[in-house]
């Protein structure tokens, strides 16, 4: 996916350069063009030459026309190209890294689960804890594609667990966790310093501009004083 994403970006940088080059070929053609009709002739309606006149002037019209509308279409690629990169790079982040290896292990966990079996239980009101379904391992078609499954999930894993370390040498990202944290703390949230109010096992329970709490997962913290 890298390597294509990094290809697309390649692809329409090329692509509105050449617009851009036709654009300015065509509109220089144009311009030397209309240097062929006079300054400040008019259009003489009466004279034999009106139709060619208008025909040739009515050209140069569709000409230019053409030409700003190829310059719009290379500056809409460009930009198409910008996001692309853009958003790549953003793919490739510390905090997004974090938070795509935390759902392919979550859903790691579900496809496991459903290949070994479990019970799934809850507590009543009295607090104790009562089977609610049992769920019998899968089988059949659905079993194969779940160890297919499982199998791409570890190698994407793997992808994307070293990534993160390789941020981390090179000193691009930390990955933060309960033990850096304590009540009274501050910590950086979403580009702003929020106190501490209660450090957890997955989140941090931080102050707001209002009069209530806020909770927030570690991978959203960027920094901490």
């Amino acid at each position: 996916r890298t390597v294509r994403a990094e290809a697309r970006v390649e692809r329409l940088a090329d692509k509105a350069d050449r617009l851009t080059a036709t654009a300015g070929a065509e509109w220089e053609r144009a311009r030397q063009l209309r240097e062929l009709i006079p300054l400040g002739q008019p259009v003489m309606p009466d004279h034999y030459s009106y139709n060619r006149d208008m025909n040739f002037r009515a050209k140069l019209h569709r000409k230019e026309g053409h030409a700003i509308d190829t310059l719009k279409a290379g500056e809409k690629t460009a930009r198409r190209a910008q996001a692309a990169e853009v958003n790549q790079s953003y793919r490739m982040t510390g905090p997004v890294t974090e938070r795509r290896i935390k759902e392919l292990e979550a859903e790691q966990r579900k496809a496991q689960r459903d290949l070994n079996g479990y019970t799934r239980n809850f507590r009543n009101g009295r607090g104790d804890i009562v089977t609610s379904d049992v769920f019998e391992p899968a089988t059949g078609t659905y079993r194969e594609r779940l160890l297919i499954r499982v199998a791409e999930i570890e190698e994407q894993l793997g992808y994307w667990r070293a990534h993160l370390a390789e941020l981390q040498a090179e000193g691009k990202h930390r990955v933060w966790g309960p033990e850096d944290f304590t009540k009274g703390d501050l910590a950086r949230v979403c580009g702003q310093w929020r106190e501490v109010k209660r450090v957890n096992k997955k989140t941090l329970t931080v102050t707001t501009d209002y009069s209530w709490t806020d909770t927030v997962p570690y991978d959203k913290v960027s920094d901490c004083r």
